[in-house]
């Protein structure tokens, strides 16, 4: 499954109303209201781990990224340039490249130029994936705003989207048999089994039905003391 460790991390912005303003709350992306959430996925398109969201005005992807704690991430197995550079004289730091954000209006050099060729489908992955999530789930297809009090609500239907899109694509990927009740989630109006009932709301008494039913039960006395009793009736 793992072709290469190549990892992909990038913010995406929902459209969500929250109890901040829309200054605190406002993305360049999406020039409206949004949470953003740092989303980690790997070759496969599969995503291996999301960050908690944030409202997007004070939250870019660099702070971010420092207060996901991506270095407690990352094993020592993974940085191979600094031990490279310790066992070979001949290598230099330059013999590497990395990416680099482009600033506006300048155009790139011949090197940046032939890496961007070479790499710059990498950022598409990702964007696949962000459009595979808005494809699969109106609720995330930034049409509408999802209005929420609680960020966390919103990110926890988020990691659970991921979640599913994940199983979708093992599937796919190891040709598994898919049973109907598998793909029952992606159907309209799906949702999940309660193993416990559903408690069903009593009727809250109104003033009115209070002075109806003590309308009725005055009726009622009224109707059995006016009735004639005989000494022929039997007593109970």
């Amino acid at each position: 499954m793992f072709k290469h460790i190549t990892l992909l991390l990038d913010g995406h912005d929902t459209r969500a109303t929250y109890r901040e303003t829309k200054a605190k709350m406002y993305s360049y992306k999406l020039k409206k209201s949004g949470l953003r959430t740092q989303v980690c996925i790997d070759i496969n398109h599969m995503v291996l781990f999301v960050s908690k969201s944030a409202s997007c005005k004070g939250n870019n992807d660099g702070t971010m990224l420092v207060e996901m704690g991506l270095a407690n991430k990352i094993h020592e197995m993974d940085c191979h340039i600094s031990t490279l550079l310790e066992r070979e004289d001949s290598l230099d730091v330059r013999n590497f490249c990395f990416p680099i954000r482009k600033k506006p209006g300048q155009d790139l050099d011949e090197h940046e130029a032939i890496f961007n060729t070479q790499f710059g489908g990498f950022r598409s992955m990702i964007e696949a994936t962000f459009g595979d999530l808005g494809r699969t789930f109106n609720k995330f297809n930034n049409k509408n705003p999802i209005r929420t009090t609680s960020k966390k609500e919103v990110n926890m239907m988020l990691r659970l989207c991921f979640l599913l899109m994940n199983v979708r694509n093992m599937s796919n990927a190891l040709n598994l048999e898919v049973q109907p009740h598998h793909m029952a989630w992606t159907e309209d109006g799906f949702d999940y089994p309660r193993k416990q009932a559903v408690l069903v709301q009593s009727q809250v008494a109104t003033v009115q039905n209070r002075l109806e039913s003590g309308a009725e039960l005055l009726r009622l006395q009224e109707e059995f003391l006016g009735m004639d009793l005989s000494d022929e009736d039997d007593m109970i």
